[in-house]
């Protein structure tokens, strides 16, 4: 990871700085540049002709959301960094807004309180950012050059409930996120009536959206605790990996599900069906070719096929 701090002009940030982390994806047109104003990610895509709808579907994809512009210091990073080098003023990508009962409305659902309207239109739908900064109106066809995603430092996924382990009588609360500083997949554990947290377990970040979280009955032999698995995808293989709740740096278990031609969707947990004492987890996947859904049902503790269905 290079770092490089870069101040922006007065107008925007005054002496303000911006944290630049360089992760660039191969498709894409800039690199993955961090703000410090909020420390989001941002990330520009070049892809001629292709659709407001199509964009934010891809931004989702990747974790985030199409970009929202609600401040003039947010507007002066992506001009000065995403937007470099600038291109001509009918180089235009889609942002993450568009009118909603005839309102302008982000897609976040974050104030609509800053504007830097170029042209406007009362009767165009999804809002376009030219690569000079200023905004346009469009509608959801051709002719724009791509779109431009952001992501949170913390994209939050999945959340589930823990049995105690701590022996203070309340259940604690598992949150699955993507740490976009570090690019992994991670569980934070929390006490609810203390807001402590208990541990905190990273896992390789799954490609695309396909992230998922389970508890699950222990299946060691060394202490009680519950354990959590979390569904890995590299884009081939799909695999829940298995850590005990209180240790992070131990892979309980690796259980490889479906083949290379099904991309996960979710896994879920189902009560002992073999009965020896273990939960089964349960994985449900697409078919790249086929479009048609499989459901694989293992042992948690063996890892054996229990089931496997395709609808």
């Amino acid at each position: 990871m290079n770092n490089t701090f870069l101040t922006l002009p007065v107008k925007y940030l005054g002496a303000a700085t911006v944290g630049l982390i360089l992760a660039a994806s191969a498709s894409a047109d800039s690199a993955k540049l961090m703000w410090s104003g909020n420390g989001h990610y941002y990330q520009r895509f070049d892809s001629y002709s292709v659709s407001w709808a199509a964009g934010k579907n891809k931004c989702e994809t990747l974790g985030g959301h199409l970009a929202t512009i609600t401040s003039v210091n947010e507007q002066g990073f992506i001009d000065a960094n995403i937007f470099n080098p600038k291109g001509s003023l009918y180089d235009w990508y889609h942002v993450g807004a568009t009118k909603v009962s005839g309102q302008w409305q982000w897609v976040t659902g974050e104030a609509w309180n800053y504007t830097n309207w170029y042209s406007y239109d009362i009767y165009s739908d999804f809002l376009k950012i030219s690569t000079l900064g200023v905004w346009y109106f469009g509608n959801d066809y051709a002719h724009f050059q791509g779109y431009i995603c952001e992501w949170d430092y913390k994209n939050f996924i999945r959340s589930t409930v823990i049995p105690d382990i701590n022996n203070n009588g309340v259940s604690e609360l598992a949150a699955l996120y993507w740490d976009t500083t570090k690019n992994l997949t991670t569980v934070q554990i929390m006490d609810p009536a203390t807001s402590k947290t208990l541990s905190t377990h990273t896992f390789p970040a799954s490609s695309g959206s396909s992230s998922d979280l389970v508890v699950l009955k222990n299946i060691e032999t060394s202490n009680a605790t519950p354990e959590i698995g979390a569904l890995v995808y590299n884009g081939s293989v799909s695999s829940v990996q298995i850590k005990d709740v209180n240790h992070n740096l131990t892979i309980v278990k690796n259980i490889t599900f479906l083949d290379a031609t099904y991309k996960p969707k979710s896994i879920n947990v189902a009560p002992d069906l073999n009965g020896n004492g273990s939960s089964e987890i349960v994985m449900l996947g697409t078919s790249k070719t086929t479009g048609k859904s499989k459901m694989e049902m293992r042992d948690s503790k063996t890892g054996a096929v229990l089931r496997s269905v395709v609808f």
